[in-house]
C-alpha cells in the first residue's frame, strides 16, 4: 500500500528547515527536549560532570574559581553554561557564558563568594538548535577561614628566641584571600602596644623591616585575610622573643697536645664570649661516623681550654673542632685532625723465689720497664726474696709492686663464714708483709687466683673469697687491687665484677687473651739477662698495653 502524505503535512515539515525555537534558559533542572532540526530532530542532552552532585546543598568546595566540566554532546557546535545562587532559579543566575567550546569553562575570580550554595548546568547548540538542559549540579563554596600563622614564634609565651630582628613571618593561605593586614604587639600585648600593622599584603610571607623589633623584648602577631571587603576571621596567634644582645662566641681549634696510642690532648681558645658566659668542648670522629661531643666547660672570659682524651683505638685517624656556645647560638673552629700512635707496649717481668738473687740493674739495662714481684703465700709464707727484690727493682727505675698468691685447702663445700674468715685472714698476712710497698711510686697490688684452686672451691665460693680479699686491702690502703689469673678462670668462674678487676692474665703460646686485659703473661719460658732462675734460668715473661704514661697514670700509686 503507498503512503499518502496530506499537503498541509508536508508544508508543516518543510517548514522545520527554516523555524527553530529560541534557546531556553532553563535553571531548574528541567529535562525537556527542545524541538529542533527536520523532522523533530534534536541534539542530545549534554551532561554536567563537575563539581556538584545532583542533590543539594552538595559537597564544599575549595576555591572560588572552580573549573566547570561536562561531556561532549556529538554535533555540538558550542555551549551555554548557567550557575544560580540560592535560592536556586532564574531570578539568582548570577554567571552565564555562551559560545563555549570545548567541554570545561572556569569560574572567573569575583563571581562567587565564601559561603555560598550554588548549582549549575548547560545547553548545548548546533546552529539555531538547542540541547535540552543537562542535569543539575549543586555545590557550596568554603567559608572565609583565618589563615594559620606558621612562624616564626610558638603558641604559647613567651615563644621562640630570634636570632634576627628582621624575622620573616609566613603564613597560609585561605581560599579566596586577595590580601592581608599583620599585626605585631609587644608585652604587655594588647592593640595599645601593637608596634607594626602593615596592610594589603600579597603572598603569603613577609620581613619584618629594621628597626621595629628590639632586642630582649616579647612579642606576639597574628594576621587576617582580605576580600573584597570582607575580613576573614583573626588567625592564631604565634610568640617569640627578640634576640638578646651581644653575639655569638668566636673560637679556634688550636691543635693537640701530646699524642699516644690510646690518649690524645685538644686544645683550643675562646677567642671572644660574645658578651655571655661560654660553655666551650670539642667534638671529634672518625670516618663519617656521628660526631662524639667531649664533656664542656664554662668560661666568662677569653682564654685557652683543653680535654684530655682516653680509650682511643691506636693507629687511628680522627678529625675534630673547638667548640663553644653561648645563649646567641653555637659556633665551632675549624676542623683538625690527628692520628693516634701504633699500639704501645712495655716488656715486664714477674719473679718470685724461685729466679734467686736478681742483678735489677742488667734487667733494666735488657728493657724491661716493670716487675710483678711476689710478697706472699696464703696466710702462713712469705717469699723471702721480696724486699730485696721489689727494693732493688726500685732502685734500677724498673716500676715494681707486689702479688699475693691465695692459698689452697678450700672446697666448694667450706662454709661461706670459714670463706669469709679465710680471705680476712690471708689479707691480713698480705698486708703484714708488703703493706709498705703499697704507697706512692709502687705498682696497685695484685692477687694471683691459680686455676687449681678455682676448680676446687667452684665460681660461688671463688668469688666471695676474692671480693672479701679485695675489699679488705681497698678498705685498709685506699688501693683498688687487680686480679691475675688464667684466661679459662676469668672467663668461666669469676663473676662480672671481679672479671672486670681481673686486669693480668696468663695466656702462653703467642695469642694474646681473647678477655680485656692490660697485663699480657704470655710465657713462661723466658730468659732475661740478670735473672738466673732455677733448672734452666727461666722466668715469666709480661706485656702492658700501653706506654710508661698510661702504665704511670692507671697502675702506679
Amino acid at each position: 500500500m503507498k503512503l499518502q502524505i496530506p499537503w498541509i503535512v508536508c508544508l508543516i515539515l518543510m517548514a522545520g528547515f527554516f523555524v527553530s525555537p529560541a534557546p531556553a534558559v532553563i535553571v531548574r533542572g528541567d529535562t525537556g527536549t527542545v524541538p529542533g532540526g527536520i523532522f523533530g530532530l534534536a541534539l542530545s542532552r549534554p551532561t554536567a560532570l563537575a563539581p556538584g552532585t545532583g542533590t543539594e546543598p552538595g559537597p564544599e568546595l575549595g576555591t572560588l574559581s572552580p573549573a566547570l566540566t561536562w561531556k561532549a554532546v556529538t554535533g555540538a557546535e558550542d555551549y551555554t553554561v548557567f550557575v544560580s545562587k540560592y535560592p536556586y532559579g532564574s531570578a539568582n543566575i548570577i554567571w552565564s557564558k555562551g559560545s563555549i567550546h570545548g567541554t570545561s569553562v572556569t569560574i572567573p575570580q569575583g563571581v562567587l563568594v565564601h559561603s555560598g550554595k550554588y548549582r549549575w548546568n548547560l545547553q548545548a547548540r548546533s546552529g539555531t538548535t538547542w540541547s535540552s538542559v543537562s542535569n543539575t549540579l549543586y555545590f557550596q563554596t568554603p567559608p572565609f577561614r583565618a589563615p594559620v600563622a606558621l612562624s616564626p614564634g610558638s603558641a604559647s609565651s613567651p615563644g621562640t628566641r630570634l636570632t634576627t630582628l628582621t624575622p620573616t613571618l609566613t603564613w597560609t593561605a585561605p581560599v579566596g584571600a586577595e590580601n592581608y593586614s599583620v599585626a605585631i604587639s609587644r608585652y604587655p600585648y594588647g592593640s595599645a602596644n601593637i608596634v607594626w600593622n602593615p596592610q594589603g599584603i600579597t603572598g603569603t610571607s613577609l620581613t619584618v623591616p629594621a628597626g621595629v623589633l628590639s632586642s630582649g623584648t616579647n612579642y606576639r602577631w597574628n594576621l587576617q585575610a582580605r576580600a573584597g571587603t570582607r575580613w576573614s576571621p583573626v588567625s592564631s596567634t604565634l610568640y617569640f622573643q627578640g634576640p638578646l644582645a651581644g653575639s655569638l662566641p668566636q673560637v679556634t681549634t688550636k691543635g693537640t697536645g701530646s699524642v699516644a696510642s690510646t690518649t690524645a690532648r685538644l686544645e683550643g681558645t675562646l677567642v671572644s664570649t660574645g658578651g655571655f658566659p661560654c660553655t666551650v668542648g670539642f667534638e671529634y670522629w672518625t670516618g663519617s661516623a656521628s660526631p662524639t661531643a667531649t664533656a664542656r666547660v664554662t668560661m666568662s672570659a677569653p682564654g685557652s681550654f683543653g680535654v684530655d682524651l682516653k680509650g682511643l683505638p691506636p693507629a687511628t685517624t680522627y678529625q675534630f673542632r673547638a667548640v663553644a656556645e653561648n645563649p646567641k647560638g653555637k659556633v665551632t673552629g675549624t676542623t683538625l685532625s690527628f692520628t693516634t700512635a701504633p699500639q704501645a707496649y712495655l716488656e715486664g717481668i714477674d719473679v718470685s723465689v724461685y729466679q734467686r738473687s736478681i742483678d735489677w740493674a742488667k734487667v733494666a739495662a735488657a728493657g724491661k720497664s716493670f716487675a710483678l714481684i711476689r710478697s706472699s703465700y696464703g696466710d702462713v709464707k712469705t717469699d723471702s726474696t721480696f724486699l730485696t727484690n721489689i727494693r732493688g727493682a726500685s732502685a734500677a727505675g724498673v716500676r715494681a709492686g707486689p702479688y699475693h698468691c691465695k692459698g689452697f685447702g678450700l672446697t666448694s663445700s667450706t662454709s661461706d663464714a670459714a670463706v669469709i674468715a679465710d680471705a680476712k685472714s690471708e689479707a691480713a698476712y698480705f698486708l703484714a708483709v708488703a703493706g709498705d710497698c703499697i704507697r706512692d711510686g709502687y705498682l696497685r697490688p695484685v692477687l694471683d687466683v691459680e686455676q687449681e684452686d678455682a676448680r676446687a672451691m667452684g665460681s660461688a665460693k671463688l668469688n666471695l673469697w676474692v671480693t672479701t680479699w679485695i675489699s679488705e686491702v681497698r678498705a685498709k690502703t685506699g688501693v683498688e687491687p687487680f686480679i691475675y689469673t688464667s684466661q679459662s678462670v676469668a672467663q668461666s668462674f669469676l663473676n662480672a665484677e671481679n672479671r672486670a678487676s681481673a686486669r693480668w692474665i696468663a695466656r702462653w703460646g703467642g695469642t694474646e687473651p681473647s678477655v680485656g686485659w692490660d697485663f699480657w703473661q704470655y710465657s713462661s719460658t723466658g730468659t732475661v739477662s740478670g735473672v738466673q732462675g732455677t733448672g734452666a734460668g727461666y722466668v715469666d715473661l709480661d706485656r702492658f698495653r700501653g706506654d710508661m704514661a698510661r702504665l704511670d697514670a692507671e697502675y702506679v700509686i
